[in-house]
């Protein structure tokens, strides 16, 4: 999540979008970011400071909404098969000719 506001940030800083633009992008990534009029001018003020790049004030605007950065974790490794399902006892007890005898009787 975070090098996704970080990109939406960079385009921001290099002047391709807007923080009007932005906002509804960074709600969509999380109904948290969703700008107000002062967030807005908090990252505008941000963004022009010099000696922050966009991962600190993506990181910030992380930490002032409540955004935790989803980490990619490791994938889940393989299940093992399932075991066929159980049949009923009656099937297992009367297999094969015997229990169709029943039946056409």
């Amino acid at each position: 999540m975070k090098e996704k506001i970080k990109r939406i940030l960079d385009l921001i800083r290099a002047g391709k979008l807007t923080l009007d633009d932005a906002a509804p992008l960074l709600a969509a990534l999380s109904p948290k970011l969703a700008l107000t009029d002062s967030d807005r001018e908090l990252l505008s003020a941000l963004l022009s400071r010099e000696e922050l790049d966009s991962a600190q004030v993506a990181e910030h605007l992380m930490l002032l909404r409540g955004v935790r950065d989803a980490a990619p974790g490791a994938p889940f490794p393989p299940q093992p098969p399932r075991p066929p399902p159980a049949r009923a006892w009656w099937w297992v007890a009367a297999p094969g000719p015997a229990w169709t005898a029943l039946w056409t009787a």
